[in-house]
């Protein structure tokens, strides 16, 4: 458990904890209490003596279960809070999430694509390997797919379905997919490595603008 998840959780019951700690010195009050107060005559000491403890501790358990209770529900209460915000949240953002579902696809294939390329423009990598992934490239497989990947891209800028604060980056990612895959495809391998830094910039702009974009949204909606 981590610190976070103990200071939620001692937050949470502390009431509950506070009466088990109460009992727990009522219990040790009455099994002790003759051998502490042995030869005392005071009020206190005579209180001590006549304590009903097991009385008490059954009170205190009772409350500690109550106060159990109580948290348990609230707990749950505030689950169903959450889920049903969230729920609400994922059916406001559906319809454009479906839309930037493909701008994704793109980003994701294109960070599998970079890592890839950038195995060719290694010199320490096997040559059986460098085969290996330039045969993966080309293949027809939709996972290494990469003219697909392209013509996905073009046709997303052909029809404008790119929002308008993505575009840049948007267009750097697919520029620069373009320009790696003709590297390799003239086994320009030096090409790769300022050709995939750039491709990274763009991944990493697009990821941030299509967080903002969502979140841009989703306050219009909300609001």
């Amino acid at each position: 458990m981590t610190k976070t998840a103990i200071t939620r959780h001692a937050k949470d019951w502390w009431p509950v904890h506070l009466v088990l700690l109460a009992a727990i010195s009522v219990i040790w009050i009455g099994l002790s209490g003759n051998s502490l107060v042995a030869g005392c005559t005071s009020n206190l000491c005579n209180s001590i003596r006549t304590l009903q403890w097991e009385a008490l501790t059954a009170g205190l358990l009772g409350l500690a279960g109550g106060f159990s209770v109580i948290v348990s529900t609230r707990k749950q209460i505030l689950h169903s809070e959450r889920v049903a915000q969230q729920q609400r949240r994922d059916f406001l953002v559906a319809d454009f999430n479906k839309e930037l579902i493909n701008i994704e696809k793109i980003c994701l294939a294109s960070i599998a694509f970079k890592n890839r390329a950038l195995k060719l423009s290694d010199p320490n990598e096997p040559e059986e390997v460098s085969t290996a992934i330039i045969e993966s490239l080309f293949s027809e497989d939709p996972d290494y797919d990469i003219n697909g990947v392209i013509e996905l891209g073009q046709s997303l800028q052909s029809n404008k379905l790119i929002p308008l604060s993505m575009r840049d980056p948007f267009e750097t990612v697919l520029s620069s997919i373009t320009d790696i895959w003709l590297a390799i495809q003239k086994a320009e391998f030096q090409e790769i490595p300022m050709l995939a830094e750039k491709l990274e910039v763009g991944i990493n702009q697009m990821k941030t603008e299509l967080t903002s974009y969502r979140q841009h949204v989703l306050s219009l909606r909300l609001f």
